[in-house]
């Protein structure tokens, strides 16, 4: 996986690496998890199984509602990718008793807003093959974030995999349509798109533009981190928003 090297033009050295342990990384994430990952945090170290020793390291859910389980590597090898496909699987099989425990956090009217098909996000300090091949073989939505910290004040985040780069399925067609996805997907490997009914949400660690597909086009582009909404009605309109978009991609 890649290994990033930070140079300081002002001391002229590199900036050297530290190493976060699974609780210190799981406090940076649970104090800014929304700024780092748009994902807002129900819970720490959450039993949602039946047996009291299998935990959840962080419930949350992102921009767009859906619930997301995080949890956390030290090295390069390690259960924990199983672990939280376990999770994934047990959800997946226990709505009502997952729904519960959300409204009893949330309350009942942020809990009816949730969408029970979640996500795994594992950050980590690094990751194997194995990790991608098991990732594989399941219908889940999985990524992986690589976390370097330097000089114990920059934390960069990394994504390195993800299991799928659209999920949710186009009820609604049109060359603009499919001009907006392709462009956007063609950023980079790490862009991935979420489909409902009403929008299109496009994102790499965290969402960068939706496009809304009511009462015709538009799309809602995020700057300087605040969503800004651009008409799309012809093709000349695509042209004008294309170097937003890009700009979005490159600054979230």
């Amino acid at each position: 996986m890649s290994d990033l090297r930070l140079f300081n033009l002002k001391k002229a050295n590199l900036e050297t690496k530290t190493k976060l342990d699974k609780h210190a990384l799981q406090a940076i994430i649970s104090a800014h998890g929304e700024v780092l990952l748009g994902i807002t945090v129900i819970a720490n170290d959450l039993n949602i199984t039946d047996n009291p020793t299998e935990k959840v390291e962080t419930l949350g859910y992102d921009e767009n509602f859906r619930l997301t389980i995080i949890e956390y590597r030290s090295g390069k090898f390690g259960g924990v990718v199983s672990k939280g496909l376990m999770f994934l699987d047990y959800i997946a099989n226990n709505q009502g008793k997952i729904k519960s425990l959300v409204n009893e956090k949330l309350g009942y009217d942020k809990g009816k807003q949730i969408n029970y098909a979640p996500r795994l996000v594992i950050i980590g300090e690094d990751f194997n093959k194995y990790d991608e091949y098991a990732i594989k073989q399941m219908p889940y939505i999985v990524e992986l974030l690589k976390y370097q910290l330097f000089e114990k004040q920059t934390l960069v985040l990394e994504k390195i995999y993800q299991s799928k780069n659209t999920y949710g399925e186009a009820k609604l067609s049109s060359d603009l349509i499919n001009q907006i996805r392709d462009f956007t997907l063609s950023l980079g490997d790490e862009v991935c798109e979420e489909i409902s009914t009403s929008f299109i949400c496009f994102r790499k660690i965290k969402a960068f533009a939706y496009l809304l597909i009511q009462d015709g086009l538009t799309l809602s582009i995020l700057q300087k981190g605040k969503y800004k909404q651009y008409q799309v009605r012809q093709q000349k309109d695509i042209a004008k928003v294309e170097d937003l978009i890009e700009q979005s991609y490159d600054e979230n």
